[in-house]
């Protein structure tokens, strides 16, 4: 059964991404699986952007390089849009940010290290890329724009890292919030309760799947939520055929 769901909906592996946009939002997800695809913006854009940007920081050991480097990917990104130049003047200070902690680490074994575990109970693999792999730490970056972490990481976060742990079982696994003024590093505990967390959560999508044969029609089951941010003008204006009686 679990390979007939997979297949008929063309799910050809499992990422954290894709989980967690279930849990959060399902509609969205399903979407996804659809054929509808969202549109992203500057803040997705300076994520990216200050990830490659710290990383040739590290590499040539030189911060000015890595933040032009960082201007350079954002403008790749963003084209000609008028709307990131809040990001792209805050963009600086992440890199910068960054570079204070991952400069002090030991040399980096790999950046954007491909992962894909093939969990014993499920016919698909998990795939996934680890931001910054180390002999012994595994670390992933998430720039925010104002820090919310102080009592630990978000529990969506836990489970992306969860999974690299599969990967990687006798690696220490961290989350590092990056804001524009300071850095606050978590380090994921309770790694097997995030894992059973993040089976528990595939199984459930599979019961959903299992519905029906039709991913359009699964679509069609839920309800977006239009004031969503997510929602936005990307999704809007394939959503005709699946949610008739939205008005773009």
């Amino acid at each position: 059964m679990q390979n007939n769901v997979y297949d008929t909906h063309n799910i050809g592996h499992l990422s954290a991404s894709f989980l967690n946009t279930w849990v959060s939002s399902p509609w969205q997800a399903i979407a996804k699986l659809a054929g509808l695809e969202g549109s992203v913006g500057p803040a997705a854009y300076r994520g990216i952007a200050a990830e490659e940007g710290l990383e040739f920081a590290v590499r040539k050991n030189s911060l000015t390089e890595g933040i032009a480097k960082a201007n350079i990917k954002f403008n790749e990104l963003n084209g000609s849009s008028l709307f990131g130049e809040k990001e792209q003047k805050a963009l600086p200070n992440y890199v910068e940010q960054a570079f204070s902690l991952y400069s002090q680490l030991e040399d980096v074994e790999a950046y954007q290290q491909k992962i894909v575990y093939q969990h014993e109970d499920l016919p698909i693999p998990f795939v996934g890329y680890i931001d910054f792999l180390y002999p012994q730490k595994i670390r992933d970056m998430k720039t925010v724009a104002r820090n919310t972490y102080n009592n630990g990481p978000s529990l969506a976060h836990c489970r992306q890292l969860a999974i690299y742990g599969w990967a990687y079982p006798d690696h220490e696994l961290w989350i590092d919030y990056v804001t524009p003024r300071e850095v606050i590093s978590h380090k994921v505990q309770n790694v097997a309760d995030h894992q059973k967390t993040v089976m528990k959560i595939v199984h459930g999508l599979e019961k959903f799947l299992s519905i029906s044969n039709d991913t359009k029609e699964l679509a069609s089951i839920l309800t977006p939520d239009v004031d969503d941010w997510r929602f936005n003008n990307g999704i809007r204006q394939q959503a005709g055929d699946i949610w008739p009686e939205i008005t773009i």
